[in-house]
């Protein structure tokens, strides 16, 4: 994951323009030091409501490593989700906690406070990085932004629409370029029988409607079929 993530010097040229102060907090935060290896096993854990469906809690911990999404809570879901983190994937938005009316479970201080080993923020505008270290300034997390270098996998993944690509279809993005053992739960593309989208809280599909999913259901479902990904079907 190292590779894909912004260095203190990058960190530096890239916010030239924020106060120095929060440069060099982000450059303390920075500490990252996995190489994830091809044969290691990587779980790619999305929020969909369809997780309590299942009991995949012991199946994702088994994983060398975790991904989680923005403000997926595990407290009380282990059973379905699993208690093991190994990166949490968070897209600018909820870095900076805005427009989070839509999201019933929503903290200020879910992020500042979570003990957890590393946030990897995603798409990160320059007056973002300067509202999102300040809320996040007392981190308890190591904090790391995708390089560009991540962003253009991203976006030469013709399949995709890369305009309105959600956090989830990107990070499935890197984590087949890193491993050649990735397995995806939780990933059900707005097609979920309960009420709601998440499985920790009540959404409005009119928070979700910006992404194309069916795009993204058409990359995925051509990576499962070369046998580059393992998806753990949640209906």
């Amino acid at each position: 994951m190292k590779r894909f993530c912004l260095t203190n010097e990058e960190l530096g040229g890239e916010f030239s323009k924020s106060p120095k102060n929060l440069i060099e907090r982000a450059q303390e935060l920075n500490n990252i030091t996995d190489n994830i290896q091809k044969s290691e096993s990587i779980a790619l854990v999305g929020n969909s409501s369809t997780l309590l469906d299942h009991s995949y809690g012991k199946l994702i911990d088994s994983h060398d490593y975790v991904i989680r999404f923005n403000i997926a809570i595990i407290d009380g879901y282990e059973k379905y989700v699993g208690s093991k983190t190994s990166y949490r994937w968070i897209c600018s938005k909820m870095f900076l906690g805005l427009g989070m009316g839509n999201y019933s479970s929503y903290d200020v201080n879910f992020l500042p406070n979570l003990k957890e080993k590393h946030f990897l923020i995603y798409k990160w505008p320059h007056p973002q990085f300067t509202q999102g270290m300040k809320k996040n300034y007392h981190s308890k997390t190591n904090i790391h932004f995708l390089n560009k270098k991540s962003h253009e996998l991203v976006n030469n993944t013709k399949v995709l629409h890369t305009n309105t690509v959600s956090s989830g279809g990107a990070a499935v993005v890197l984590a087949s370029h890193l491993s050649d053992n990735v397995s995806l739960f939780g990933f059900n593309f707005l097609k979920d029988t309960r009420s709601s989208f998440h499985y920790f809280e009540d959404t409005r599909k009119a928070s979700r409607t910006a992404h194309d999913f069916t795009s993204e259901k058409r990359y995925i479902d051509s990576l499962v079929k070369q046998e580059k990904v393992n998806y753990y079907k949640c209906a």
